[in-house]
C-alpha cells in the first residue's frame, strides 16, 4: 500500500472516529437533557407552591430582593443571577414578555388567576431561574459523569449509566415543598469542584470552592472531599498542606465577606430544628412514608422509607473493602456529617440537605453495580477485568 493510500485510509477513519464521537456525545446530551427537563418540572411543580405565598419569609419575591432572614440571606449567587440576566434582557421584553413564555412559565404551575395576581417581571424571572435551574442541572449530570469515569476508572458507557440512574432517582429528595432556588446549582458546585479534584486540578477546584460559598455558605464542607482526596492519593504531605492552605483561604474568602455583609439581617447562621426532629424521628409513621415525583397518580418510597433504606445501605456497603479508598472515605465523612445536619437543622426528612454527600453516594452505589454485574458475569463464566477509563 502506498503512502498516499495510507494516509487516505487514516483521514477516512479519523472522520469515522469523530463522526462517532459527535453522534455519542448528541445522543447524551439529548439523554442528559430530557432527564434534566423531567427533574426540573418534578421540582418545580413542589416549589411552586410555596414560591409564591407572600407569608414564607424565603419566598421568590423576597429571594430576589435578599430581603429573607439568615441563613437563606447568604445565598446571594443564583438570585443575583436570575437579576443580572433579567437586567441584560431588553426593557421592552422584561415589561411585556411573550404571552407563551408567561403559559409556559408561571402559569403552567400555579394557574392563569393565581398568576395574574403577580407582576409580569416577577413571572419572567421565574422564567429565567427555571432556565438557569435547567442549564445547572445539566452541566451536573455531564460533571457527576466525569467524576465516574475518573475516581472509579471506568468506561463512558458505564458513566452514563450511572449517572442517568442518579438523574431518575433524584426526584425523591424533593420534599412537599420541592427545595430552595439553588438547589441545583448547589449540585453543579459540588460536583465540578469534586471533578476537579479527581482530575488533579486543584486551581480550578479552589477557584470552583470560591463560587460554591458564594452559592450557599454551607459548601464550605465541601473541603471534606479535599481532605480525603490529599489523605489517599498518596502523593507528597507537603504538597498536600500547601494544596488545602489555598483552598481555606479561597473558602474563608467569601465566607467571611457573605457573613459580614448579611450580618445585619433578621435570622441566625443555622435553624435549630432538634426538639421537632426528635418529635418526627422517634414516630414509625416516618419510616413507611411515600411521595409522588411527577405523576401524582403514582407513589414512590420516600428515601426514609425502611424498605428503601434497607436496599439503599446494602448497595452503600456492597463491596466495602473493594472500594477506592477516596470513596470509602469521602462516603463516611461526608454521611456522617449530612446525617448530623439532618438531624439538628435541617426540617424532618429534607433529604436534598444530604446533598453534601451525593457525590460520594453516587461513586459509592455506581461501584457497588458494576462490582455487581461483574460477579454475575463471573458466575456465567464470563472473567471480565474491570474496564479502562475512556474519557
Amino acid at each position: 500500500m502506498s503512502d498516499m493510500s495510507r494516509n487516505q485510509l487514516q483521514t477516512e477513519t479519523n472522520y469515522t472516529s469523530l463522526a462517532r464521537q459527535v453522534a455519542y456525545t448528541a445522543i447524551i446530551s439529548l439523554a442528559f437533557g430530557l432527564l434534566s427537563s423531567s427533574i426540573i418540572d418534578a421540582f418545580l411543580k413542589k416549589w411552586s407552591g410555596t414560591a409564591f405565598n407572600a407569608e414564607i419569609p424565603y419566598s421568590f419575591e423576597k429571594t430576589l430582593a435578599y430581603e429573607v432572614p439568615r441563613p437563606y440571606a447568604y445565598r446571594v449567587l443564583f438570585p443575583w443571577m436570575v437579576n443580572t440576566t433579567a437586567e441584560f434582557l431588553p426593557s421592552n421584553f422584561v415589561l411585556s414578555p411573550p404571552p407563551e413564555m408567561l403559559r409556559r412559565g408561571v402559569e403552567y404551575y400555579i394557574g392563569e388567576q393565581e398568576a395574574k395576581k403577580l407582576p409580569v417581571v416577577l413571572q419572567l424571572k421565574f422564567v429565567i431561574a427555571a432556565l438557569w435551574m435547567f442549564v445547572f442541572l445539566f452541566g451536573a449530570l455531564w460533571l457527576y459523569r466525569t467524576i465516574a469515569i475518573r475516581a472509579l476508572h471506568i468506561d463512558r458507557a458505564n458513566a452514563d449509566l450511572a449517572t442517568l440512574l442518579f438523574g431518575l432517582f433524584l426526584p425523591l429528595s424533593f420534599r412537599g415543598g420541592g427545595g430552595f432556588i439553588y438547589d441545583f446549582s448547589e449540585l453543579f458546585f459540588s460536583a465540578a469542584y469534586v471533578s476537579a479534584l479527581v482530575s488533579g486540578q486543584y486551581f480550578w477546584s479552589a477557584t470552583i470552592l470560591f463560587g460554591a460559598i458564594v452559592n450557599k455558605e454551607s459548601n464550605l464542607l465541601l473541603l471534606l472531599y479535599l481532605i480525603a482526596h490529599l489523605l489517599t492519593n498518596g502523593r507528597s504531605v507537603k504538597n498536600g498542606w500547601y494544596r488545602f492552605l489555598g483552598h481555606s483561604i479561597s473558602a474563608a474568602i467569601p465566607y467571611l465577606l457573605i457573613k459580614l455583609a448579611m450580618a445585619d439581617k433578621p435570622g441566625g447562621t443555622v435553624e435549630f430544628n432538634l426538639l421537632w426532629n426528635i418529635d418526627y424521628w422517634t414516630k414509625a409513621s416516618s419510616f413507611v412514608g411515600f411521595m409522588t415525583t411527577n405523576l401524582q397518580l403514582v407513589l414512590f418510597p420516600k428515601p426514609t422509607n425502611i424498605a428503601f433504606l434497607v436496599v439503599f445501605a446494602w448497595f452503600i456497603a456492597h463491596h466495602w473493602s473493594r472500594k477506592p479508598p477516596f470513596v470509602r472515605a469521602t462516603l463516611v465523612s461526608t454521611g456522617l456529617v449530612s446525617v448530623v445536619l439532618l438531624a439538628i437543622f435541617c426540617w424532618h426528612d429534607e433529604i436534598r440537605n444530604l446533598s453534601l454527600a451525593f457525590p460520594a453516594i453516587f461513586l459509592a452505589i455506581t461501584h457497588s453495580f458494576l462490582e455487581s454485574y461483574r460477579s454475575e458475569q463471573n458466575l456465567n463464566g464470563q472473567v471480565t477485568s474491570p474496564p479502562k477509563a475512556v474519557v
